[in-house]
């Protein structure tokens, strides 16, 4: 089916060593490596990209409870700007347009196709990679939430 990936590690490299604890490198310095790192580690999944129908299919039978995939395509040609400029703020808009909480979210993955894979994210992993990558703090997070939404 998938390789499972467990997302407990610590996501700091060596270039981040001098930063101060709970602090990203700047959105503009990060690397396709960073962003590997920090989104695709995260992943309890990873799906061939011709399986995925079938996986989320048997996910969501499996649940036995409301399962939903927000599917994001992220090109090799895309980077962190695109996740933060166009991606989290629209998730954060189509969850809220479907009365959901976009900071509480339960039963939510995000699949993230890159490559010839999805790599299936749990939401609250998600953003705590947002947050991470941005180094804002749950404050923060919220902060940016309300901005999305007032859009």
């Amino acid at each position: 089916m998938g390789e499972e990936r467990n997302g407990s590690s610590s996501r700091s490299s060596g270039s981040d060593a001098l930063l101060p604890a709970g602090k990203a490198r700047p959105a503009d310095a990060l690397d396709a490596e960073a962003l590997k790192e920090a989104l695709f580690t995260r992943a309890f999944l990873v799906v061939p990209g011709p399986k995925y129908n079938q996986v989320s299919y048997e996910m969501r039978e499996e649940s036995g409870e409301k399962l939903f995939f927000y599917e994001v395509v992220l090109s090799a040609e895309q980077g962190w700007d695109h996740l933060r400029e166009k991606v989290f703020p629209s998730l954060a808009r189509f969850l809220k347009a479907k009365s959901i909480d976009p900071l509480h979210t339960r039963d939510i993955v995000v699949s993230l196709f890159h490559g010839d894979h999805f790599y299936l994210i749990e939401m609250s992993q998600f953003m705590l990679a947002y947050r991470e990558l941005e180094g804002v703090d749950e404050a923060g997070l919220r902060s940016r939430v309300r901005q999305w939404l007032t859009v």
